[in-house]
């Protein structure tokens, strides 16, 4: 899927710049099949010699949640994380406490439950994001 003519259009349309550092940042961030925060895509850029500074990091990805390419998420209180979803089914999150470890799931049921409560209360919905926080298997196994 061809992400960058998107990304340009969005771009104009909101007068804002196609600069080479937001298409970089697009680039990479499209690659990704993992949650990832705003200083490990710096350094990766970084790594592959990109000369893009942080400050141009964290000014693109609340871009790129706006047009719907990211999607934002707060797992911890204290650092915000992303996920590239343009075009990808939607999906919510069991994170485990002490290990940090991530699993995705999808449920049906769940998503029907939502729709049926934002009918119920006449909201109008832009996105949800599920987040269950607790203790992964492994890690309630270790405690026994």
């Amino acid at each position: 899927m061809n992400t960058v003519p998107v990304f340009k259009t969005y771009l104009m349309n909101n007068g804002l710049r196609p600069t080479s550092e937001r298409m970089a940042i697009l680039s990479e961030v499209s690659k990704k099949n993992s949650h990832f925060e705003a200083d490990e895509l710096y350094l990766e850029l970084r790594k592959k010699n990109k000369s893009i500074s942080r400050a141009s990091v964290y000014r693109t990805l609340p871009i790129l949640v706006d047009c719907g390419f990211l999607r934002e998420l707060a797992f911890d209180k204290k650092r915000k994380h992303y996920e590239f979803n343009y075009g990808l089914d939607h999906h919510e999150h069991l994170v485990c406490k002490r290990c940090g470890k991530i699993i995705e799931f999808q449920s049906e049921s769940l998503e029907l439950e939502l729709e049926k409560a934002i009918k119920k209360h006449g909201f109008t919905q832009e996105t949800h994001c599920v987040e269950v926080i607790g203790y992964c298997k492994k890690c309630i196994e270790k405690d026994k």
